[in-house]
């Protein structure tokens, strides 16, 4: 089991101020650094042994009736994460995310009650055209996050997060590994188009239990 700290330059209460505080005035926050590059790698590694056994499938638009495929649209494929996963680095940044929930709902008062994550890859060429993650039929997610697992990640590779915040104006996250973006789900934004393959491990903050995000 691994004993790095997954926070370990900043306290937990520090980075979950940083990350209240900029929810409540621009919407999103951005910590760079904050896993260390052997969590990025090993979860990388994970990504890539899960995919290459078949476990990822296509991404799709919606839940239910509403959910399509359109690689037009969307192209990573995803695996969600299942609390069964024996991998202990999933683990830590699981107990964090419900730490941070938490934290929201004592700072933000936001009546978050769980989160639901997934594994993304975005193979070279594919992007994600512009979509906020509240859906209108489905308004469960409030707080989005992405933990990006991209340890060679340089200039050129692509896949970088477009944000496009209410008073018109845009800011573009670069996925490398080991930042954190979190940001209010009603917020459209894109990814931008990969030109190497990228990884993700991504989620939502939801008002009701994961398993009935359905309702």
């Amino acid at each position: 089991m691994p004993t790095a700290l997954l926070v370990p330059e900043i306290s937990q209460e520090d980075t979950f101020e940083k990350i209240a505080t900029g929810l409540a005035s621009d919407g999103y926050c951005v910590c760079t650094s904050l896993l260390p590059e052997s969590w990025v790698i090993n979860l990388r590694n994970f990504a890539k042994q899960e995919r290459n056994q078949g476990a990822f499938q296509n991404a799709g638009i919606g839940k239910l009736h509403h959910f399509t495929v359109d690689k037009n649209i969307r192209g990573d494929t995803i695996l969600w994460v299942e609390d069964d996963f024996s991998n202990d680095y999933l683990n830590h940044i699981s107990k964090f995310i419900d730490d941070l929930r938490l934290y929201l709902n004592r700072t933000c008062y936001l009546g978050l009650r769980d989160y639901e994550m997934h594994l993304a890859v975005y193979p070279t060429g594919s992007f994600y055209k512009r979509h906020a993650d509240r859906f209108k039929l489905n308004a469960h997610r409030h707080i989005s996050f992405v933990f990006y697992l991209n340890p060679d990640w340089r200039e050129g590779d692509g896949g970088e997060l477009k944000i496009y915040l209410p008073d018109g104006s845009e800011t573009t996250v670069k996925p490398e590994g080991g930042t954190l973006i979190v940001f209010r789900s009603e917020l459209e934004h894109e990814v931008l188009q990969a030109n190497a393959a990228r990884y993700s491990l991504t989620g939502w903050m939801l008002d009701t239990e994961k398993g009935v995000t359905f309702l």
